[in-house]
């Protein structure tokens, strides 16, 4: 006979769904308190324009030891956070 089971045909899962899984990032962590600290210290001492500038961002990033990139992310949603706090209390 015929091994190998011909004429069956198996599912051929190349790499379907292997690709989805990494886009870009490797799952929602939370950075540290220590990394967090560093970022709100900077952003309370520059609550008036708290942007940083490339420079700046890139100081941060080293400072923390955490892609620049992440560091843009967390000021984007920290001003989030801080104008939803702010609009909540002025409605309270």
């Amino acid at each position: 006979g015929v091994r190998g089971g011909a004429g069956i045909k198996r599912p051929h899962t190349s790499g379907k769904f292997h690709n989805r899984v990494s886009n870009g990032r490797s799952g929602k962590r939370n950075l540290s308190k220590d990394v967090v600290k560093v970022l709100k210290d900077w952003y309370d001492a520059h609550e008036d324009w708290p942007y940083p500038n490339d420079e700046e961002q890139e100081m941060l990033a080293i400072r923390t030891n955490v892609p620049t990139k992440m560091v843009n992310t967390w000021f984007i949603n920290a001003r989030k956070r801080r104008k939803l706090a702010d609009a909540a209390a002025a409605a309270a």
